[in-house]
């Protein structure tokens, strides 16, 4: 789907002009420890996840099932922020990153608060469960290199075993005429 819009993008260019079409990538992100859960339930460090990959997954209505990795994407970021949530789970992550908050819902971590609730893995029973935000801290540090996966349907994964949306990498581009 991303390559269709840059190609849709690269389309527009036009009057012989040499413009540069760079691709970017906004969005969520991970640092690189984040713990991802893989369909048999191991989990390894987001870093070394790679195209194919078989992972845990949940749809929108809570049901556990499996994904496959299609992408893995990285960049750099300036800030993050540090989530603590019920039993210790602790998730470095950027603001803008989707977290499933239920009922098909996905809410940018920044627009959350203390107190309000987000899904993990119950390893009792294998499902999803709600557990209250205890705190937020945002953390400044340059240059800091993150990861985001893109995964088939239904798009979500569990990163330090907090339910989230792959957001799929959110390309973009940016024209430069030269």
């Amino acid at each position: 789907a991303h390559e269709a819009q840059f190609d849709q993008h690269k389309s527009l260019i036009t009057d012989n002009r040499i413009i540069y079409v760079l691709k970017i990538m906004r969005g969520g992100c991970f640092l690189p420890d984040t713990l991802v859960m893989l369909a048999d339930k191991s989990q390894v460090p987001i870093y070394s996840i790679q195209p194919g990959d078989n992972l845990l997954s949940f749809t929108g209505t809570g049901e556990i099932v499996t994904t496959v990795v299609q992408e893995v994407f990285s960049r750099t970021v300036d800030n993050f922020i540090e989530l603590h949530v019920y039993e210790n789970t602790t998730i470095l992550v950027t603001p803008d990153h989707l977290i499933f908050t239920g009922n098909n819902s996905f809410t940018p971590l920044r627009k959350l608060s203390v107190d309000d609730t987000v899904f993990v893995l119950s390893e009792m029973d294998n499902s999803l469960k709600t557990v209250p935000i205890k705190s937020f801290k945002s953390v400044t540090a340059l240059s800091t290199c993150v990861y985001n996966l893109h995964t088939a349907e239904p798009h979500t994964y569990f990163a330090n075993g907090i339910a989230v949306h792959n957001m799929s990498g959110d390309m973009g581009a940016v024209f430069v005429d030269v």
